[in-house]
């Protein structure tokens, strides 16, 4: 009888162990393709303020706008795959692991005090209509920088670092 009681334990500790480590591979995979779409958003920056100097205040504001909203999504699957795996749909391409609704961003802030904060930044961030030059961005980005050929090198650069990470296995 002791035999099968440690066969069954040892087979319960390695199933929860399987899934801590699978909970930690899809928490690593999301965060790699939050930090490629961070350093992404970066080199925009960069280029757009290259392209048009006069518009810097307004691609940083832009830029950190789109690096809070990564790092709160990031923050959002760290906290579902650990508190509710389900709401987290880790058999989709990563741009559609988060299945969203209202009610998860106070429940997300109520667990994690830095969600909380960056969901207010974001909120604040969002009411803001006085962007400096945010309608010249917008055309900067419509006629001179998406037509680029140095953003589409980045571009198709980083959609091959995303599909390498879509195709991590977390088993």
């Amino acid at each position: 009888m002791k035999p099968i009681i440690i066969l069954l334990s040892l087979i319960i500790f390695t199933s929860s162990a399987s899934a801590g480590d699978t909970t930690q591979c899809n928490i690593d995979k999301f965060a790699t393709y939050s930090k490629a779409k961070q350093d992404f958003q970066k080199e925009m920056a960069k280029l757009t303020i290259s392209i048009d100097p006069k518009v810097e205040s307004a691609a940083i504001v832009d830029m950190n706008a789109k690096i809070m909203l990564l790092q709160q999504q990031t923050l959002a699957v760290k906290l579902l795959l650990t508190n509710a795996p389900e709401k987290v749909q880790t058999s989709e391409r990563l741009r559609r692991w988060l299945v969203f609704q209202s009610q998860d961003d106070k429940t997300l802030s109520k667990l994690s005090s830095k969600y909380a904060s960056l969901t207010e930044a974001i909120a604040k961030a969002r009411q803001r209509k006085d962007l400096p030059d945010n309608e010249k961005l917008k055309q900067v980005m419509q006629t001179k920088v998406i037509p680029s050929p140095q953003f589409r090198t980045m571009y198709d650069a980083l959609n091959k670092k995303i599909n390498k990470i879509n195709r991590i296995r977390c088993q």
